[in-house]
């Protein structure tokens, strides 16, 4: 009888797994999902395009990448300066340079940098100087000729008289007249106030949030003037205070809060007028709670409003009353305006009873807050694949606090592990990101980037235990948009926080370390989770990264959290 061949030994199919899981850790960190990709990158760096490599191998493989990417943002850091400094081109730079007897190398520091873009403002300010007496003598005169319709928009030069011209664009009659007294006597008494940087920053760069563009806004309400603007004489140099002057000044014969003049900053739509009317009502002397508001407020609610913080917008401020006016913590009241019901009334019917539950459950964490509306909205609004929300009859009746926490760590868990299926990526929001060394300890660089991708998002709130995996929907709709903070120390990077940014506002809304800790609480974060101390240092310097960013891209804010 022949004997038989003996069988070859197959390799276990754990093993093979395990491999190609490696194989696509490995590509997953140098960008690269499909295979071919990834023997064309190695070729392309000199490397095997064999897919069987050792640790070392790859280990080098992934300083290429590094370096790469270090040199694509030093890229992206000049061509920000080259911008910054109204230039076109590293050319053109060079020469700026030389021209003011600077070194014309293209690699810089911070500090030259910050030096470079200093030495530009002033020479545009000593050319400002220069221009500036011809420029006051003619804005009267402009002014006269945008109100008589004698110059088009493309002919105008500055972005000012640009937002001048559209505010009297749809006016007629009377309010064009009341529009061009109320910019002449304002460029002879407050001048400061043609200005077209956002009067509030926390509104961020929306349509609307200008002085020029509030005037406009003022002069479609001419006909509830109580004087003529004429008459009106600032009694101080700011502003913010001139113009809160001037609107009382007009519309006002009782004392208005202050928080509602942001009123005057949201545009011309319906609900900006609807806003602007709560300040004419309350101006006139009659109560807030008889105004066309979109939630019902008590007397006690009525009295906290008008003496909500100042710094507040309208909106937040209604919903400070409604949190404090039913007897919760200014802490709370503050973690809830952090969340969309800060900005947002859809139905309100629903959410002031999550707010009554809030109020009704004093001991509960205020870090959890934001957290527990992510999770009732996904669960009742947000529509699944298969077109319906988890629960749309969802209510707070009988609803128990552990039981509900319970429910949103699960929910947490459960996006933290979701990374089965990409789920495709998304638009950039077009803020762009941020790089800086830092001074005071050098080698440490900080970057801020936008996280793409459901992987992305997945990927982040793994590492740092939070549900950030929850704005998938919100990034793909365009409304939000998620970024990762991060220092980089000798070729080792870590992750610092995690930001999210309302895209057409672009405001700040959140601002989470792991666990969801809260920056400016050197690391508290809901589950009493112990963070390292070294995470803890890098945590409490976050905020100043943070706030070098929202300068640069001119962000607005709206969360507390630094």
């Amino acid at each position: 009888m022949a004997k038989q061949p003996k069988r070859k030994k197959s390799r276990r199919r754990g093993a093979t797994a395990r491999a190609n899981a490696e194989l696509g850790a490995h590509m997953a960190s140098l960008g690269l999902e499909a295979i071919e990709a990834y023997k064309v990158w190695c070729r392309q760096h000199g490397f095997s395009a064999a897919l069987s490599k050792t640790w070392q191998e790859r280990r080098q493989e992934r300083a290429a990448h590094q370096r790469d990417q270090q040199a694509a943002q030093a890229e992206e850091s000049l061509r920000k300066h080259v911008e910054r400094l109204g230039l076109d081109g590293v050319a053109a730079y060079q020469t700026w340079c030389r021209q003011q007897g600077l070194g014309d190398a293209i690699h810089k520091s911070d500090a030259q940098r910050s030096k470079e873009f200093k030495l530009h403002q002033q020479i545009q300010s000593t050319q400002a100087l220069h221009k500036g007496r011809k420029h006051s003598r003619r804005t009267k005169d402009i002014i006269h000729q945008l109100w008589a319709g004698a110059i088009a928009e493309e002919e105008l030069r500055t972005e000012v008289l640009r937002l001048i011209h559209r505010a009297f664009v749809g006016l007629a009659g009377d309010q064009r007249e009341q529009l061009r007294d109320l910019l002449l006597h304002v460029e002879k008494r407050a001048p400061n106030l043609l200005d077209a940087r956002p009067a509030l920053h926390r509104l961020g760069r929306v349509e609307g949030n200008t002085f020029v563009e509030a005037l406009g806004a003022l002069a479609r309400h001419s006909g509830a003037w109580q004087q003529s603007p004429s008459e009106w004489k600032p009694d101080s140099r700011n502003p913010r205070r001139q113009f809160a002057a001037l609107v009382r000044f007009l519309l006002a014969r009782y004392d208005v809060p202050t928080c509602l003049d942001s009123v005057w900053f949201g545009g011309w739509d319906q609900e900006a007028q609807r806003q602007q009317g709560w300040f004419i009502h309350v101006g006139s002397g009659q109560n807030i709670r008889t105004a066309d508001l979109p939630l019902v407020l008590s007397k006690r609610m009525a009295h906290v409003f008008a003496e909500a913080p100042s710094e507040l917008t309208a909106t937040e401020a209604l919903r400070w009353a409604q949190v404090v006016g039913q007897g919760g913590s200014e802490m709370l009241a503050q973690a809830v305006i952090a969340t969309e019901l800060g900005r947002n009334f859809a139905d309100e019917s629903f959410w002031s009873t999550v707010v009554l539950f809030l109020v009704e459950n004093p001991m509960l964490d205020p870090d959890m807050v934001g957290p527990i509306v992510d999770y009732i909205n996904h669960q009742k609004f947000v529509p699944t694949e298969e077109g319906e929300p988890p629960q749309p009859n969802y209510t707070m009746k009988g609803r128990s606090a552990v039981k509900l926490l319970s429910q949103v760590e699960e929910w947490h868990e459960r996006l933290a592990r979701d990374n089965r299926q990409p789920g495709g990526s998304w638009e950039s929001s077009g803020i762009a990101g941020f790089e800086w060394m830092d001074d005071k300890e050098e080698g440490l660089r900080w970057t801020i980037s936008e996280l793409t991708s459901k992987r992305d998002l997945t990927l982040e709130g793994r590492a740092m235990n939070h549900c950030v995996a929850s704005y998938v929907p919100n990034c793909r709709r365009g409304s939000k948009s998620v970024w990762s903070m991060q220092v980089d120390a000798e070729g080792h990077s870590a992750r610092v926080v995690t930001i999210a940014v309302h895209n057409p506002s672009r405001n700040i809304v959140e601002v989470r370390g792991r666990f969801n800790a809260v920056p400016r609480q050197s690391g508290k974060n809901p589950k009493n989770k112990t963070l390292e101390r070294p995470y803890r240092e890098l945590l409490a310097r976050s905020g100043a990264v943070l706030r070098k960013w929202i300068e640069t891209e001119e962000l607005g804010r709206t969360t507390r959290a630094y």
